[in-house]
């Protein structure tokens, strides 16, 4: 039975809520958001190919301080990654985001973006937990910041490349198509800003879309699905179960019931045939 877009976002919607509940540890909450973030780039990959007429959205998030700045560059990051027109705008100390795309894609990568700037709030270190000088509190902020906004854009950048890869010879022209839509009707709304931001450039969109906002960090770069005849012991690949769960590491072997790799920790993991959602890699190694 092929699963509908409604119903796609329906199960998006109960992970997310989920992810956002206070009383869970957190990596049970970041498992939620994670799953969550696979169903919504399905979603996304659904509203692609589907006949039904699609509108542009044009949205303006205003964020509220303290870090106002950084809450923009998670939110230009989870909404880049779903293929919208996102950057940040300031004036007189209010931090907005424009998020500007087809409506589909507007509405996941406000979704996503919601949830986890809930969940950000929660891992900021509040006064008095931060040791140190004023000075050293902020850096060692800044840096809980950080690395919660890399882990998260990895994951939604991830999820999104999986669905697209997944579907790839099929989605190619239709990838296309939506990208000079949404091109074309950016620089006609906004035209400074499409200038400004180079947009009748596509080298320098390119360029922007491989890089993470946070301090020009790589995202997870393009990942293709391997076949078990192509893979190579040793090499570095994804492994993905069929609950959404990801692990990267040395390929140790793949049989017809498992597949073994050796994570970062030097840990090997098993992930049996009937589990596997499939095996990947990074095109840009």
């Amino acid at each position: 039975m092929t699963t509908t877009a409604a119903t796609l976002l329906e199960k998006a919607q109960k992970l997310l809520a989920q992810a956002e509940d206070t009383g869970i540890e957190r990596a049970e909450a970041a498992a939620f958001a994670d799953k969550a973030a696979t169903y919504l780039a399905a979603y996304g990959v659904k509203s692609l190919t589907s006949k039904e007429a699609r509108e542009m959205d044009d949205v303006l998030v205003n964020l509220s301080n303290p870090w106002g700045r950084e809450k923009a560059e998670l939110i230009v990051g989870v909404a880049t990654a779903m293929r919208c027109e996102a950057y940040k705008l300031s004036s007189r100390g209010q931090v907005r985001v424009r998020l500007f795309g087809i409506d589909a894609d507007v509405e996941r990568a406000q979704m996503m973006a919601d949830t986890l700037l809930k969940q950000l709030g929660e891992v900021i270190p509040k006064r008095g937990e931060a040791e140190g000088e004023r000075g050293t509190a902020r850096a060692h902020r800044l840096r809980v910041i950080g690395e919660f906004t890399e882990a998260a854009l990895e994951m939604v950048t991830v999820a999104e490349r999986v669905a697209v890869g997944e579907n790839s010879k099929a989605l190619r022209a239709v990838l296309a198509k939506h990208k000079d839509a949404v091109d074309a009707a950016f620089t006609k709304a906004h035209p400074k800003d499409s200038k400004k931001l180079g947009r009748e450039d596509t080298s320098k969109r390119q360029r922007r879309a491989e890089k993470s906002p946070v301090a020009g960090t790589a995202l997870v770069p393009v990942w293709q699905p391997v076949a078990r005849e192509d893979a190579e012991k040793g090499s570095t690949v994804t492994v993905k179960s069929k609950d959404g769960s990801r692990v990267t590491g040395a390929l140790v072997g793949w049989g017809p019931k498992v597949v073994r790799v050796r994570d970062e920790e030097g840990k090997l993991v098993s992930v049996t045939a009937k589990d596997l959602a499939g095996v990947y890699r990074s095109t840009q190694e």
